[in-house]
Formats: C-alpha cells, structure tokens, sequence
C-alpha cells in the first residue's frame, strides 16, 4: 500500500509545475507567491494558488486568495494559504472560504548557517483540519 502511495504521490509531483519564472506570479489582482499549474495540461489547465506568509495569517489575506481565485475562475483548482499560525475565527473563516490552511515553522537550534539541504531538517508543514 504505501508503495503504491509512493508512486502516485510521484506521478502527481512530477506533472505539475511552477507558473512564473521568478516564483511569483502577476495577477491583475496582485503578486501570486507560488502557482502551480500542469506541466502537460490536458484541455483545461488546473492550478494552485499558494500564498506565503511570514506570520500569523489574516482574514485580509483570505480575501486576498479569494480574489485571485475569482481572477482565475474554474481553472483555479485550489487555494492554500500558508502562514505561522491561524486564530480559530481565521480556521472557520477559511472553511466557509474553501481555503486550505497549512502552518509551517522554522526550528532553528543555535547559530549554525544551513546549507540548502539542511532546510528540510529545520522547516516543519502541518496542514490545519478545518
């Protein structure tokens, strides 16, 4: 079972891409952080709408995504807002919105300097349950 996770988990990473060459993404209603989209769309292309914070998320920034998912319309698949913590009224807020949350958290123990690798050992992503 979990090999064949594994592969779809696979298939489904290697099929999709980064929309904008320098990670954003201009938008009439402002700067995408992060789209991702199909690398081979079939007929309609999907994408995702991800928007980074580096603090507490807010309603302003769930209006934000709405915005840009209304811009996009049907071709806007999901939008994920990932910040460093969430209110509950910002929880039922995203859950009326069908906004995805995810938490992330940078666990720096001392004053090392990291290499690109060593990032994936300090940076921690918690999808919040809505």
């Amino acid at each position: 079972m979990l090999a064949k996770s594994t592969k779809m988990i696979y298939e489904v990473y290697n099929s999709l891409v980064l929309a904008g060459d320098q990670g954003e993404k201009a938008l009439q209603r402002g700067l995408v952080d992060i789209l991702v989209k199909e690398a081979t769309p079939i007929g309609r292309s999907y994408m995702i709408v991800i928007e980074v914070k580096n603090r507490a998320g807010s309603i302003n920034d769930l209006s934000q995504l709405a915005g840009y998912r209304a811009e996009l319309g049907d071709e806007c698949a999901a939008t994920l807002l990932a910040a460093r913590k969430f209110t509950e009224r910002m929880k039922q807020e995203a859950r009326k919105s069908g906004i995805g949350l995810i938490r992330w958290d940078l666990n720096l123990v001392g004053s090392k300097a990291l290499n690109y690798e060593g990032l994936e050992n300090v940076f921690t992503f918690s999808l919040i349950e809505l």
